[in-house]
C-alpha cells in the first residue's frame, strides 16, 4: 500500500466512524422526541396528594370516582368525566411510578357512569394500581405518548388509585 492509499484510506475509516456517530446521535433524539424511550422516564404519582377515600372503599380524584375492585381481568369505574373524547385507562404503578398500561377505553367528552375497562392481564393482590385519563389525538387508537394526559404534571395524567378489595 502506498502512502495515497493508505491516506485514502484512513479518511474512509474516519467518514464512516463520524457517519455512524451522526446517525446514532439522530436517531437517540428521534426516540426522545417520539416517546419511544424505556418506560423508566415517568413522573413520579401525584394520585396521594389529590383523591380521597371514603369509609365505604369509594375513591374520588380528577373527575374519576371507582368504589374498591376485586382482583381479575376487569376495572369497573363508577363515574367519569373527560373534558374531550378520550381514554379511561388502567396503570400499573411500579415504585411509585406509572408503569405499564393494562387496559384502556374510549368515552366520549363528559360524563359516563359505570365504565368498564378489560384488562390485558389480570391485577395481582400484590400489585399497585391507578386509573389515568387522556384525551385522544384524533385517532381512536389509545397511544400513551401521542395521547394528551388529563391534569398531570410533567407528561403524566393525574391519577385515581385502584383499591383492592380484601
Amino acid at each position: 500500500m502506498n502512502n495515497t492509499e493508505s491516506r485514502e484510506y484512513i479518511q474512509y475509516a474516519v467518514a464512516v466512524v463520524i457517519g455512524f456517530i451522526v446517525g446514532a446521535g439522530i436517531i437517540s433524539i428521534w426516540n426522545a422526541k417520539s416517546g419511544k424511550v424505556a418506560r423508566s422516564q415517568t413522573a413520579t404519582s401525584t394520585a396521594e396528594q389529590v383523591s380521597t377515600q371514603t369509609p365505604e372503599g369509594t375513591v374520588t380524584s380528577m373527575g374519576v370516582s371507582l368504589e374498591a375492585q376485586s382482583v381479575g381481568s376487569r376495572v369497573r369505574v363508577a363515574h367519569v368525566e373527560l373534558p374531550k373524547v378520550g381514554w379511561v385507562v388502567v396503570h400499573e404503578i411500579v415504585n411509585g411510578k406509572i408503569g405499564n398500561a393494562l387496559g384502556a377505553t374510549m368515552r366520549d367528552s363528559g360524563a359516563s357512569d359505570n365504565v368498564e375497562v378489560v384488562l390485558l392481564r389480570p391485577m395481582k393482590a400484590a400489585g399497585t394500581y391507578a386509573i389515568g385519563l387522556y384525551t385522544d389525538n384524533g385517532n381512536h387508537i389509545f397511544e400513551r405518548r401521542a395521547d394528551t394526559p388529563v391534569g398531570g404534571e410533567n407528561g403524566d395524567p393525574a391519577l385515581t388509585p385502584i383499591v383492592l378489595a380484601q
